[in-house]
């Protein structure tokens, strides 16, 4: 998927979507750092947008919904000023150690390098039940959780 969007970071501690097209306003805003957003970068192919503020703050966006999807803070090296270089890899070959595909971003501080590696979501999951689980108990004598979801049925139709 290719997205015709310009993202801006600042001191208003928010990132700017700009439709290059469009002077006049932003197509959207995501907020949610607490101090100046330093750093942005777009990964396409998953519609993710990373972000990383002058507090040493990493958020991941979906860029379709603006949200963000998830927040890292306190993994980064403690430190002055904040000189980062952000890249992410997304090379398919790159499996881990149970034959997932996962991609690697590295990020700079001064001359400290700092990588995560996002995992894919395991496929094989077992899933328990259809639909949403209602409640659960947990029994320490048999060391085992109990769920229970409720479904109901029609007598008149037999549904």
């Amino acid at each position: 998927m290719q997205f015709n969007l310009i993202a801006t970071a600042g001191v208003n501690h928010q990132v700017g979507l700009w439709n290059p097209y469009v002077k006049s306003k932003p197509n959207g805003i995501l907020r949610g750092h607490m101090a100046s957003v330093v750093q942005v970068q777009i990964l396409t192919s998953r519609s993710l947008l990373f972000s990383f503020s002058k507090d040493k703050v990493l958020r991941i966006w979906d860029i379709q919904l603006q949200v963000c999807l998830q927040r890292l803070a306190g993994i980064f090296p403690k430190g002055g000023d904040v000189c980062i270089t952000l890249l992410l890899d997304e090379i398919a070959e790159h499996k881990d150690e149970n034959s997932h595909d996962s991609n690697r971003m590295f990020l700079t501080f001064g001359s400290m390098l700092t990588m995560i590696e996002m995992k894919s979501e395991r496929k094989d999951r077992v899933i328990s039940h259809e639909v949403a689980v209602m409640a659960a108990v947990y029994t320490s004598f048999y060391n085992q959780v109990g769920t229970i979801s409720l479904s109901f049925w029609s007598v008149l139709q037999a549904d």
